[in-house]
């Protein structure tokens, strides 16, 4: 199960800028295309929906969450997906 922690290291290695309110949301942009996923509250909160959010499997989000994945490498999966 992806957890909070994950999310959030996910969006600071992705350098999206996070913005707080009723939700928290990471932002950021691959070739000036705006993306965004949210952050749930809760530390054990489930966030499975990075799946759909960054469109990569569990697997190869959990290795971006575990640093065995780099952002440039997440950012070239993004750009060779139709």
């Amino acid at each position: 199960m992806l957890k909070k922690r994950d999310a959030k290291k996910i969006a600071t290695k992705l350098n999206a800028d996070i913005k707080n309110g009723k939700h928290q949301w990471a932002k950021f942009s691959i070739d000036g295309k705006p993306r965004k996923f949210s952050i749930r509250h809760g530390s054990q909160s489930d966030h499975s929906h990075l799946v759909n959010d960054l469109a990569l499997p569990l697997r190869k989000i959990q290795q971006l969450a575990q640093c065995s994945m780099t952002a440039t490498e997440y950012y070239e999966t993004q750009r060779t997906e139709p």
